[in-house]
């Protein structure tokens, strides 16, 4: 059967491959990667009462500045950690609506080129480099590939507003081996997300390559630390105490963790990133004055503030400054958490 559609066929490598070239080492798993995931799933579980932050860029489009972003984080997080535990974002997929930038897997030369070969071979060589820091990766999910190649590297994923409603991704997620998280889709409908977290509880299957390459059916165990990021909506925010507590009975209602994550980013900022700080205050101070239930933030951050767009000229890019969503600054950053610190004392 002739593939009409189809303009050319290019062979990659096979998730064994991948981390053949690229391997985690098993320290680093054990004294990283693992104990994250376990400390992650004690937050959610109110076990652990620091609170977790997902903090970097809203999508790595330079290696080498992620790479720079991450030594700076290593030098923050020792000072925050008896009461913020730290995870970095390293988004390398990123979700469109419409036409634009993919992502670093997708189009890593930002051109169009589309080399995704070496889209995954630098983002997991990235990765892995990040956790030698010491410094645990979460990141969305928008694949099957995504787990495959990655899932033994990454602490904590979430699936985002446009793509929790999916199926397909309810299904992988429950075959995850870390935390997951699932945002309120835009129409502000919670009980969207709800129904995602309960379903990725069960045993669900998904078909996918093994490591070799070859597709198999995957029976999953259920991932029964799935919960709620609220991330606002089409009509504002939804990180007020009513919105939480609203949210929190409902998942209460369905015998689902009873902790949520406020994205300050995206509707719960009006997509205006220095509101960012100020949303970060509010809530600490809330939940340093008794508020129970938030868990921690998702929070936008890069080297410098503000964002541009990708121009044609690449050469001509502005350094350390985001290709999508705008970020605070790396020394606004630094205050937030810091301040944050000092108002959770």
């Amino acid at each position: 059967m002739l593939d009409f559609g189809i303009k050319s066929i290019k062979s990659i490598p096979t998730p064994d491959g991948l981390r053949e070239e690229f391997p985690l080492p098993k320290e680093i798993f054990s004294k990283v990667v693992n104990p994250a995931r376990e400390t992650i799933k004690a937050i959610i579980d109110g076990e652990d009462t620091r609170l977790l932050l997902l903090v970097g860029p809203c999508s790595v489009h330079n290696a080498d500045e992620a790479f720079e972003y991450a030594k700076k984080l290593s030098e923050l997080i020792p000072k925050v950690k008896d009461k913020i535990f730290i995870a970095m974002r390293v988004c390398l997929d990123k979700p469109r609506t419409g036409r634009g930038w993919t992502g670093f897997f997708q189009d890593p030369d930002l051109n169009e080129s589309r080399n995704i070969d070496k889209g995954w071979r630098e983002g997991r060589k990235l990765i892995i480099k990040i956790l030698s820091l010491g410094i645990p990766v979460s990141m969305e999910l928008l694949d099957v590939d995504a787990r495959q190649n990655l899932d033994d590297v990454v602490s904590y994923w979430w699936i985002g507003a446009r793509t929790t409603t999916s199926q397909r991704l309810r299904e992988i997620a429950s075959g995850l081996s870390a935390p997951v998280g699932f945002k309120n889709p835009t129409d502000g409908k919670i009980d969207s997300a709800v129904e995602a977290i309960d379903t990725a509880r069960h045993e669900a299957s998904f078909v996918a390559a093994n490591g070799k390459g070859v597709r198999c059916v995957y029976y999953t165990c259920g991932n029964k630390n799935g919960h709620l990021i609220l991330r606002g909506f089409d009509g504002g925010p939804n990180y007020s105490a009513k919105d939480v507590s609203d949210a929190i009975k409902k998942l209460a209602n369905r015998g689902l963790p009873q902790k949520v994550l406020i994205d300050v980013s995206h509707a719960n900022s009006g997509k205006d990133y220095r509101k960012q700080k100020d949303i970060i205050t509010e809530i600490g101070t809330r939940i340093a004055s008794g508020e129970k239930g938030i868990a921690g933030f998702l929070y936008e951050s890069y080297l410098q503030e503000g964002n541009q767009k990708i121009p044609k000229d690449i050469a001509s890019i502005k350094p350390n400054v985001s290709v999508t969503d705008s970020c605070d600054s790396f020394e606004t950053t630094e205050k937030v958490i810091l301040s944050l610190r000092e108002i959770l004392k």
